[in-house]
């Protein structure tokens, strides 16, 4: 399937792909830009990996799941292979990682990030931005999130000429941790005319000043549609109060 994108959208995607580069980099300590080394070949595997792969494994590898990746970490080589189910890393000493443990060194696992993000992230082909990035630049923004906070409606206030405004409250699931500290909120504005139906005027998104990770999280459609239902919740709630006032 071919996915066509305007200019506006692809420039938009270059620059949230940097911002995402910037915030992994930080959080890995690591940059892996220009780094990252595509394996289609045996003869492009350091001699140093030859003696821990069986005659042939290394193309057999390459025949059925495509490409290697290899890169350098804390001093040592890696050769990375996507194998589906799971991901497996080799080390020049003949080391395998099968158990999540590189995810785990680089900080990302908590993210719900695989080491192929990574690869989709830094590794530059010499072609358009494709499927896979695209995919990671959208959806993704109620699933990081709700994995950081808890997302619970706050209320709502009346302001007076038949106007509402609900608000919603992002609580941080860790106050240790840096993405998560502080806490954040969404507010949203409505109108109402008897019998009380609802107008949705316009909503606020939490500032990233409060949480770090909304410059991450890339297309916030599918928040925006999340955070409104909870909104719409709280003001049915104050339209059932308001009706019963009255």
């Amino acid at each position: 399937m071919k996915i066509f994108i305007k200019e506006s959208q692809y420039v938009y995607l270059l620059e949230n792909l940097e911002k995402n580069k910037k915030f992994l980099t930080k959080v890995m300590g690591i940059d892996f830009t220009g780094k990252i080394e595509q394996i289609t070949s045996s003869y492009d595997v350091p001699m140093e990996f030859d003696k821990h792969f069986a005659n042939g494994m290394i193309n057999r590898y390459l025949n059925k799941f495509g490409p290697m990746y290899l890169f350098e970490l804390d001093g040592y080589e890696y050769l990375y292979l996507d194998m589906g189910d799971h991901e497996k890393f080799i080390d020049e000493k003949g080391n395998i990682f099968i158990e999540n443990e590189i995810p785990e060194m680089l900080g990302i696992d908590v993210m719900g990030l695989r080491f192929s993000n990574i690869i989709d992230l830094y590794f530059n082909e010499e072609e358009s931005l494709n499927e896979s990035l695209i995919k990671e630049e959208t959806n993704r923004s109620v699933r990081l999130l709700t994995k950081y906070y808890d997302i619970e409606g706050d209320g709502a206030t009346y302001r007076g000429d038949n106007k509402i405004q609900t608000l919603v409250t992002f609580f941080p699931k860790d106050y240790d941790n840096e993405m998560s500290d502080h806490a954040g909120s969404s507010i949203c504005n409505w109108e109402f005319d008897p019998p009380h139906d609802l107008i949705f005027k316009f909503m606020t998104l939490p500032s990233s000043s409060f949480i770090p990770l909304m410059d991450y999280v890339g297309e916030t459609e599918d928040l925006e549609e999340y955070l409104e239902e909870i909104h719409r919740k709280e003001a049915k709630k104050f339209l059932v109060r308001l009706k019963k006032r009255n």
